[in-house]
């Protein structure tokens, strides 16, 4: 199976809310060491879903995560003005210099969209001074396409989770605050039907389906 990134490569992960990482990329951050997943959440929710974000990180042995902004941005980020949100994540590149970056679809939710829109611009061409990310790719999670048909989610990288799923749906059992209903999509339940979903798009167990925005090869 061809490979473009191994587990030694570094990834950060840029997530809007504490659960985006898991429902959107739990598998991939599952395969890769540790110490080379680093996770950046914009804001986090409550002191409750932080504290279970933080037995997440625990859990998955990641020690380099950060938090962005207050609960007072939740859900608000657009108080935020852009060229705000754009130097956060240039820093963060710049500082953590990886390898591969995750970045959020927009979908519906306007704290997805802003973050999605900042790190596009964060993550553009530049000169050769400034460090540029060699892969970057945009994470789905449930209710995705929920939003017009002149932006839907059409992936075109498939990352085998089989055996990682059974940690993905442990790790997202673990935002206990956030889970309700096991027939809504964000559940157990409805990330293994989305990744089994996935999977067989394109003859897997489970997947988790990415767009890509860049992709360099040497």
């Amino acid at each position: 199976m061809y490979k473009i990134f191994d587990e030694n490569e570094k990834l950060l992960v840029l997530s809007p809310h504490a659960d985006d990482e898991t429902l959107g990329c739990g598998g991939l951050i599952s395969k890769l060491k540790s110490t080379n997943v680093h996770i950046v959440e914009f804001t986090i929710g409550s002191d409750v879903r932080k504290k279970e974000f933080e037995k997440i990180m625990e859990l998955c042995q990641i020690e380099n995560f950060e938090i962005l902004y207050d609960d007072q941005y939740h859900l608000k980020l657009d108080l935020i003005p852009m060229f705000e949100l754009v130097n956060k994540v240039e820093s963060v590149i710049e500082r953590v210099r990886p390898q591969v970056v995750a970045i959020p679809f927009p979908s519906f939710n306007q704290d997805h969209a802003i973050v999605y829109n900042c790190c596009m611009t964060a993550l553009r061409s530049r000169k050769k001074k400034f460090f540029m990310p060699e892969i970057v790719i945009v994470y789905e999670y449930p209710q995705v396409n929920w939003i017009t048909n002149v932006q839907m989610f059409k992936p075109n990288l498939y990352v085998d989770i089989s055996k990682q799923l059974h940690k993905k749906v442990e790790m997202l059992g673990m935002y206990e605050s956030q889970m309700g209903d096991e027939d809504y999509a964000v559940s157990k339940n409805g990330v293994i039907s989305m990744a089994k979903y996935r999977g067989k798009e394109v003859s897997v167990e489970a997947a988790e389906a990415y767009e890509i925005k860049r992709l360099i090869i040497d």
